[in-house]
């Protein structure tokens, strides 16, 4: 009778232990599934790569009169580079994932919306100031940058988290050059968002897109 009793607590055990180790399971996946995966490594890559190249464009062919005008052609750069990823993820929508990745897009792209709309309110007013506060542009486009990292964080690997804090480290170093004129260096902007995108690349390879394979 004892040695039937041990048996049944034993199989009890034995099972318990594996419906544990399948909800542990289930949970993972269901963590993976919350992660927005319509963001791919190599877009990321591409916009860090544009970055580097529009540096070593200004540095060698167009070196910028003006606070503003260094401004301006950053900002023709963010656009691009913008609907670069946006192009991804259209066509994302229509051949990878449909209408899945469609209503994951949106709760992403709320998160995000608001650092670019403050971005560009601010970007505007300070491109009304003295030349000399519109040097402060690239610290403060990575303060910003970094806030939309964070934002939308809970939908991105959590190893995006050092993504953030690398604009965040990049935009204090920035603001506080005592170089004025480092505001006008196009390394300011493709060494920052180069490496910035660059790293946010490796974190969607390692965290998302490895396991596919």
């Amino acid at each position: 009778m004892t040695g039937a009793l041990c048996n049944i607590k034993c199989a009890s055990l034995m099972e318990l232990q594996r419906a544990l180790s399948q909800i542990s399971e289930i949970h993972a996946q269901v963590l993976k599934q919350e992660l927005f995966e319509g963001l791919r490594a190599v877009t990321m890559a591409t916009t860090g790569l544009i970055a580097v190249l529009a540096a070593s464009l200004q540095t060698s062919l167009w070196i910028p009169s003006s606070p503003a005008d260094y401004a301006w052609y950053w900002i023709i750069v963010a656009v691009i580079c913008c609907s670069v990823c946006a192009l991804d993820l259209y066509l994302g929508s229509r051949h990878r994932e449909g209408d899945y990745l469609r209503r994951r897009t949106i709760p992403v792209l709320v998160q995000f919306v608001p650092a670019v709309v403050v971005g560009a309110l601010l970007t505007w007013g300070i491109l009304n100031l003295e030349p000399s506060t519109q040097l402060l542009l690239p610290g403060l486009w990575s303060f910003i940058y970094c806030l939309g990292l964070f934002s939308s964080r809970p939908y991105l690997p959590r190893a995006v988290g050092w993504v953030g804090a690398f604009y965040l480290a990049a935009g204090i170093l920035l603001l506080m050059s005592s170089d004025q004129q480092q505001g006008l260096s196009p390394w300011a902007m493709g060494i920052t968002f180069g490496l910035g995108q660059l790293g946010f690349a490796l974190v969607l390879h390692v965290n998302l897109e490895r396991g596919e394979r």
